[in-house]
């Protein structure tokens, strides 16, 4: 049997009122459904009150996932949840600041 080319750099894991959606590794045009189908899935649990997007291990964004994520921050902005993105990176935080996201 022959290995993915690819892992899956999205995961979604819930504790009590957290949501966690880890990104590793290359996140591109090609995980915008994923991500996408994420945020939702997040931002229709009743029970997550807390989301966080951990970076830890995520070495590059494009613009397209700079924009889905700048696009979820004003969603949860207007909602009773907290968005909080931890383990940013100086150059997945310079793509971010290009879509108006402050990781400070």
């Amino acid at each position: 049997m022959t290995e993915p080319l690819t892992q899956r750099t999205i995961s979604y894991t819930r504790r009590k009122s957290q949501v966690t959606i880890l990104l590793t590794g290359i996140c591109d045009i090609f995980e915008v459904a994923s991500l996408k189908a994420e945020f939702v899935k997040a931002n229709n649990d009743p029970a997550a009150q807390k989301i966080v997007i951990d970076c830890k291990n995520l070495t590059r964004i494009d613009t397209s996932i700079a924009q889905l994520l700048a696009c979820f921050d004003s969603s949860i902005s207007s909602s009773d949840k907290e968005l909080v993105m931890t383990n940013v990176t100086e150059q997945v935080e310079k793509y971010l600041s290009f879509a108006g996201i402050s990781c400070a």
